[in-house]
């Protein structure tokens, strides 16, 4: 019966064209959030990589100093960018990207864009693993809703629950129907 109740759903949602249209918004989204990524991932390492080969370049033509002295003239280091951060930055515009290193001081981070943005412009940030993780299961819930509302709706839960089923069998199915759809 589980099955059964399954394979309906997954015809139902086959047929409906709220479905495709929702998965074709969801695909349209998470390819531009990667486009998005990969540009932003390929023009902050580049200029991570120009600062710094100038950062060692400055560090190089100091001249020469003893070693206490030259530690004291200081040099940036770089948060390394990895390839993850092409779905999600994390934590880097909190924390920062860039740190100056000189002898008898701890320096805070620095370049943290999230200092300067409001709340909402931290969370209107297109990503993949914000389409991922709150698109994707919003438009699960919003289209599953629909199954067995449309069922009680139409009349017929009554007569599956007049038949035997059990409501915990019926929502098992009806979930796997649509796990099974979008591919969970």
């Amino acid at each position: 019966m589980l099955i059964r109740i399954a394979r309906k759903e997954i015809v139902e949602m086959v047929r409906d064209g709220r479905f495709r249209f929702a998965g074709g918004m969801v695909f349209l989204l998470l390819s531009c959030a990667l486009l998005l990524g990969w540009q932003h991932y390929r023009e902050v390492s580049a200029q991570q990589q120009a600062a710094q080969l100038a950062t060692r370049h400055q560090w190089l033509n100091q001249g020469k100093k003893n070693p206490h002295s030259a530690a004291h003239y200081g040099i940036y280091a770089f948060k390394p960018k990895i390839p993850l951060s092409l779905l999600d930055r994390g934590t880097d515009p909190y924390t920062g990207v860039a740190v100056w290193l000189e002898a008898h001081k701890q320096n805070q981070f620095q370049y943290r864009p999230a200092q300067d943005a409001t709340a909402v412009q931290r969370f209107g940030e297109l990503s993949g693993a914000m389409v991922l993780q709150v698109l994707v299961p919003l438009l699960i819930v919003l289209l599953a809703f629909s199954s067995l509302a449309g069922e009680r709706e139409a009349g017929t839960l009554r007569q599956l629950m007049s038949l035997g089923v059990r409501p915990s069998v019926l929502l098992r199915g009806k979930a796997l129907g649509v796990a099974a759809r979008w591919g969970c």
